[in-house]
């Protein structure tokens, strides 16, 4: 039989790898998914063109065997990979490969259920569970199938499946190390003109003689609305100690704006100012500090695609190279969180917006050292970019905010937990007086529960520290074991004092144990917030009542503070954000309007707080931790390199020693030893240079992507100073 020889791009999971020559019966089409024989299994595969001098390679499988090897996901994978393909215009497939990690990415946005069976609906979630990124879990869990493909017939949203892998033989160039677009004939069938198909790394013109890959990409066809002003953001005057972001070197002009809205209202500014930037050809960056924010925000924003990206904590270096090759072409969005100043260090922004500046969530819990704010305005410094800070606190920071006293109590004591009618302990942190009828009331849980205290679950008695008495004793995930943060004592293994029994269990003291009453609306986790009756008199929930229900007008805000007992205290100021914000946006109108509940605020602010005092409390306490960039500012940049064999990686080590060493401002170099991984060797390391510019810096980059490495930046503060 004629065989013909194909470029395949393999779609195997522990191999990833672009560029594999296979030999099959010809006829076969760009887009075409094979199957191939890859280290002796079958795996998927897309055929990109002809091999126009092919080596021996394996031999190309037919389509059919796929399914014996992958009886759940393997249909559903071929069945939209055959309609993206074909031109379908429900199936928008991406396929996009970064040589550097060796990692493929297939991204199919779905507009249509009718294209697909029950059983392969049903089977989206599995696929997204198995090989999909957390973001697409979260959207199937909250959304479900059809909320997401409302939001993919909007164009804003994709289903993502993760191949990832180490590298494998690969027939890239390394001189052709740009990104290309592959479309197909078939394509043709497109209402636009083309179908959006492949980006491929590192194809040359020797690979396309039919001219189905080239450079030009073609003008993309999407109508967006007229731009219109933001609405509602105000100028806000500069408190002491913040006025030092004002003369960052190099830095555009820079605003202090407030926002005196809900949640839609923020998304509606942000629309606004994306929609603006887009229009104008700028590139914008977006930073919001929660994931719960994200995603609130994210479905507004989404009808901007694809303009618009989403950049998430979890997001990997071939989701970056995709948002930065987009960045080059102007008039793009880029929406994230904290971490997302990464693509601010690599990419030419023309303006930032930094939400809820003073949010504890740009503090690193990881990495304690680092501070997202600072990190952000480190890459931001020389590059004329201009930085907006959208503050939501509602004007604490100048004074003008929070006109009415705070009460603060701390909650009900654990000793006075009645035990209810079933047996249960009432473990509600609500002091009594909080609890009572008649009074109009909206209570805000930062969190739904956490741990304040232990009880044993087989006798009911509280548990004490065995070594100070302090019933604040909790157990904790990152040591493993039971902690007390009064004196220290830490013990993996701790039983009731009473019974023996190692049945101790966290109380929960935040939302999920508040006690319904008659007349109480709980809202817990993600649900929308209901129509409010007649009967309601008290609204209890999270996050979602920053959007006000419509016709509730409360006498009374109480804000409670129920994180972990251990560290909290240090964001304080946050919570008397969140009571401003509150009462910015219900105006109570009842005797002692404004109330926290906390464990150790009365210890550390008293138990009332006067209008002024408010405002010069927080102010002390944020210009303390001032969000400005103190230079010197030393950088430790970190590296890492896959070799084949450790010949080659002592190799590379000793070249990339050297040019460290030789350039201008390096202090500190380490090198670390090669580590054998799976058909690989990995070299990592880190040096600190607090003179190396951007250009300089871009052609390490370039240069370390030439030997199969990646490059990340981060700022330290402390012993590199």
């Amino acid at each position: 039989m004629t065989e013909q020889a194909y470029i395949v791009a393999t779609l195997a999971r522990g191999t990833a790898s672009l560029g594999f020559t296979y030999r099959g019966r010809p006829g076969l089409q760009p887009g075409t998914l094979v199957a191939v024989s890859l280290r002796g299994k079958l795996e998927p595969g897309l055929v990109l063109a002809e091999d126009p001098a092919p080596p021996e390679q394996a031999k190309l499988l037919p389509l059919l065997e796929l399914r014996h090897n992958w009886k759940r996901l393997g249909p559903l994978l071929i069945r939209l990979s055959h309609l993206a393909a074909a031109g379908v215009h429900e199936v928008v497939g991406h396929l996009l490969l970064d040589s550097v990690t060796a990692s493929l990415r297939l991204e199919l946005a779905i507009a249509d259920a009718a294209e697909l069976s029950d059983a392969e609906r049903q089977s989206i979630g599995r696929l997204c569970g198995k090989l999909g990124t957390g973001r697409a879990k979260t959207l199937m869990k909250e959304h479900g199938w059809k909320r997401l493909c409302e939001l993919a017939n909007a164009g804003g949203i994709s289903l993502t499946m993760q191949f990832a892998g180490t590298p494998g033989v690969t027939r890239t160039d390394p001189r052709l190390r740009r990104w290309y677009r592959a479309e197909h004939p078939l394509a043709s069938a497109a209402e636009d003109g083309y179908l959006p198909g492949c980006y491929l790394h590192g194809l040359g013109e020797a690979f396309d003689p039919q001219g189905w890959l080239h450079r030009e990409q073609k003008q993309e066809r999407w109508q967006y609305p007229e731009t219109s002003a933001a609405p509602d953001w105000q100028a806000g005057q500069w408190p002491e100690g913040w006025r030092l972001l004002q003369d960052i070197p190099g830095l555009g002009e820079v605003k202090l704006q407030h926002c005196h809205i809900a949640l839609s209202g923020l998304a509606d500014a942000l629309f606004s100012a994306s929609l603006s930037a887009i229009s104008g050809g700028r590139r914008l960056l977006v930073v919001l500090p929660q994931l719960w924010l994200q995603q609130r925000i994210w479905p507004h924003l989404a009808t901007l695609a694809p303009r618009m990206h989403w950049y998430g904590s979890d997001s990997g270096i071939s989701v970056a190279s995709h948002i930065l090759s987009k960045l080059d072409e102007g008039g793009q969005v880029v929406f994230g969180g904290p971490s997302s100043w990464k693509l601010a260090a690599w990419g030419n922004l023309d303006e930032v917006i930094l939400v809820d500046p003073t949010h504890p969530q740009f503090g690193a819990e990881r990495e304690p050292h680092l501070d997202y704010r600072e990190a952000l305005l480190a890459t931001l410094a020389g590059r004329n970019t201009s930085l907006s800070l959208l503050e939501m606190g509602l004007s604490i920071m100048d004074g003008t905010g929070l006109d009415k006293p705070v009460r603060i109590e701390g909650p009900r004591p654990v000793e006075q937990a009645a035990e209810r009618h079933d047996g249960s302990i009432d473990t509600d942190p609500l002091p009594l007086h909080l609890r009572q009828p008649g009074v109009r009331r909206l209570v805000h849980f930062n969190r739904l529960g956490s741990s304040r205290g232990l009880r044993c679950v087989d006798c009911g008695s509280l548990a004490d520290c065995p070594n100070c008495g302090s019933r604040r004793i909790h157990f904790s995930q990152q040591q493993k074991a039971y902690s007390c943060p009064d004196c220290g004592f830490s013990d993996p293994r701790l039983r009731c004092q009473k019974c023996g029994l190692a049945t101790l269990s966290s109380q929960l003291p935040g939302l999920e144990a508040v006690q319904r009453r008659e007349g109480d609306l709980i809202v817990q986790g993600s649900q929308p917030l209901p129509v409010i009756g007649e009967g309601t008199n008290c609204i209890i929930g999270t996050s979602q009542l920053l959007e006000p229900p419509v016709g509730f007008r409360p006498e009374q805000v109480v804000h409670v503070q129920s994180d972990n007992p251990v560290g909290y205290i240090e964001h304080w100021p946050h919570e008397l954000d969140m009571l401003a914000r509150l009462v910015s946006l219900y105006e109570p109108d009842g005797n002692d309007p404004a109330w926290i509940v906390s464990e150790r605020l009365p210890e550390l602010l008293g138990e009332r707080l006067e209008p002024g005092d408010v405002a010069k409390r927080y102010a002390q306490e944020i210009g303390l931790r001032r969000l400005a960039l103190l230079p010197p500012f030393g950088l430790v940049y970190r590296f890492r390199l896959f070799a084949r064999d450790f010949t080659t990686a002592q190799q590379l080590r000793k070249e990339l020693g050297d040019e460290l060493k030789g350039m201008d401002g390096t202090s500190v170099l380490r090198l670390g030893r090669p580590v054998a991984l799976s058909g690989s060797v990995r070299l990592s390391g880190y040096f600190v240079n607090d003179e190396l510019e951007p250009d300089a810096l871009q052609q390490l980059r370039w240069r370390l992507f030439e030997r199969g490495g990646t490059l990340s930046i981060q700022p330290v503060r402390g012993p590199w100073h």
